[in-house]
This record gives structure tokens, C-alpha cells and sequence, in this order.
């Protein structure tokens, strides 16, 4: 009887422990997601839209609306 609870609080806490990393990668992975890009990214994009639109090229090609 007590080797079958002892058992179970190992599953338990085992459980325990899993469900803690599911929530800490979840986390983790939704603020990557919503953090604005890197300063590098954005100067690197502005670069790219600037350098199309002095060679005549449409600069934004990738917007259905524009």
C-alpha cells in the first residue's frame, strides 16, 4: 500500500513537472512571436524598400493592396 502511493506521488510530481516546461516553452515562444523585430531587421527592410524604389521598382511587391 504504501510502495503504491509512493508511486503515485512520483507520477504526480513527474506530471507536475512536465506540465511546468509545457507552460515555460508556451510562454516563451508566444513573447518571441509578439516581440517586435530586431533594430537590424527593420534598418535592413527600409534598406531594401529604398534600394527598389531608386531602381523603379515596385516596393512593396509582396502587399496584394498597395
Amino acid at each position: 500500500m504504501r510502495r503504491r502511493r509512493e508511486e503515485m506521488e512520483i507520477l504526480i510530481r513527474d506530471l507536475q513537472r512536465q506540465e511546468e516546461t509545457m507552460m515555460r516553452k508556451a510562454i516563451v515562444g508566444s513573447i518571441a512571436y509578439y516581440r517586435p523585430a530586431p533594430r537590424w531587421e527593420r534598418v535592413k527592410w527600409y534598406v531594401v524598400v529604398l534600394w527598389r524604389a531608386l531602381k523603379g521598382e515596385d516596393p512593396y511587391p509582396d502587399n496584394d493592396w498597395a
